[in-house]
C-alpha cells in the first residue's frame, strides 16, 4: 500500500527545485556564453545542461538569500555543492581528462566573480569525484528531510504504510552503517565521515535513528537495523571473520546497546577487540594441531 502523500524526499526535492528556478535568468555573466558552449558541445545529451550556467550565477549572486534549510541551514554550502553535482555530468569527475579540467576551471573562474571565497567554496569538485558521493548525498538529504518526516508521522500521527516504514528503515540503516563505518575506520576524515559529523552536530541525540513512523517502527526494528548494518559492514571489511562469527559479536553489540550498557561511541571498541579475539584463537588452534601432527 502506498502512502497518500509522499513526504520522504519532499523537503530536499523542494529545496533543489527552488535552486533551479528562484534566481534563474535574473543575472548575467559574459563568461556564461563560453561555459555554455563548452558544456553543450561535450554533453549536449545531458538534461538541462544549457541552463546550468544561468542557474549557477543566479544562485551565486543571491547566495545570502538562498532557500531556507531549516535545521541544517549552517550547511547550506554543502547542499549548494550537492545541487551543482546533480546538474553536472559525472564524467567531469575524471581529473585526468583535459576537457573536464577546462570546464571545471571555467566554473571556478565564474565563482570567483561573486566574492564567496570565505563563505562557500567549490567543494563540488571533490564531491563529484568521491566514491561515496551517493551515500553522502543520501545522508545529507535524510538529515534535511528528517524534520518533515518526524512532524508528519510521529507528531501529527499520520498514516504510515508498509512502504513508508521500509523507506524510513532504509534511511536508518544508512545512517547506522555510516556511523559504524566512521567509528571503526581509520579514514574518518573522508567526505562521508565529515558529512556524518556535520549532521550529528545538529542532531546530537541520534534523532535520525529514532523515527517510529507513527509507532510502526519499534525499538526492536531499529536494533535489528543496527545489527544488520554491523554485519554488512563486517562482511565487507573481512569476509573470513564474518564467516567464523555469523552473528555473535554483532549480537552482543546490539544486546549491550539495548540494555544501555554500551553507548554508540563504545561499539567500535567492542567490535575491534572481538575481531582480534576471533583471529587469534583460530591461529593458536592451527599451531597446536600442526605441533601434534609433527610429534
Amino acid at each position: 500500500m502506498k502512502s497518500p502523500v509522499n513526504v520522504h524526499n519532499k523537503t530536499s526535492n523542494n529545496y533543489y527545485n527552488l535552486l533551479d528556478t528562484r534566481f534563474y535568468g535574473i543575472d548575467t555573466n559574459k563568461k556564461c556564453e563560453d561555459l555554455d558552449a563548452e558544456l553543450v558541445s561535450q554533453y549536449k545529451s545531458h538534461h538541462g545542461i544549457s541552463l546550468f550556467c544561468s542557474r549557477l550565477i543566479g544562485n551565486l549572486s543571491n547566495y545570502s538569500t538562498l532557500p531556507n534549510l531549516y535545521n541544517v541551514q549552517k550547511f547550506k554550502c554543502q547542499y549548494f555543492n550537492l545541487w551543482i553535482c546533480e546538474h553536472l555530468p559525472k564524467e567531469l569527475g575524471k581529473a585526468d581528462n583535459e576537457n573536464s579540467q577546462r570546464i571545471i576551471n571555467k566554473i571556478k573562474d565564474i565563482w570567483n566573480d561573486y566574492n564567496l571565497k570565505e563563505t562557500c567554496s567549490w567543494d563540488f569538485i571533490s564531491y563529484i569525484n568521491d566514491p561515496n558521493y551517493i551515500r553522502m548525498k543520501q545522508l545529507y538529504d535524510y538529515a534535511l528531510n528528517y524534520i518533515t518526516l518526524n512532524s508528519y508521522f510521529d507528531t501529527q500521527k499520520k498514516l504510515c504504510t508498509d512502504e513508508d516504514k521500509q523507506l524510513i528503515l532504509k534511511n536508518i540503516k544508512l545512517y547506522e552503517l555510516v556511523k559504524r563505518e566512521c567509528e571503526t575506520n581509520s579514514d574518518n576524515g573522508s567526505l562521508l565521515c565529515i558529512a556524518l559529523r556535520n549532521i550529528r552536530s545538529i542532531y546530537t541525540n541520534d534523532e535520525l535513528s529514532k523515527l517510529t513512523c507513527n509507532g510502526k517502527i519499534s525499538k526492536e526494528n531499529i536494533q535489528r537495523e543496527i545489527q544488520n548494518s554491523s554485519e554488512e559492514l563486517d562482511s565487507k571489511a573481512d569476509p573470513d571473520v564474518g564467516a567464523m562469527l555469523p552473528s555473535g559479536d554483532n549480537g552482543k553489540i546490539v544486546e549491550a546497546f539495548k540494555s544501555g550498557a554500551l553507548n554508540p561511541e563504545e561499539t567500535s571498541l567492542f567490535s575491534t577487540s572481538s575481531k582480534v579475539t576471533s583471529v587469534v584463537f583460530p591461529l593458536i588452534s592451527t599451531v597446536f594441531i600442526f605441533f601434534s601432527l609433527y610429534k
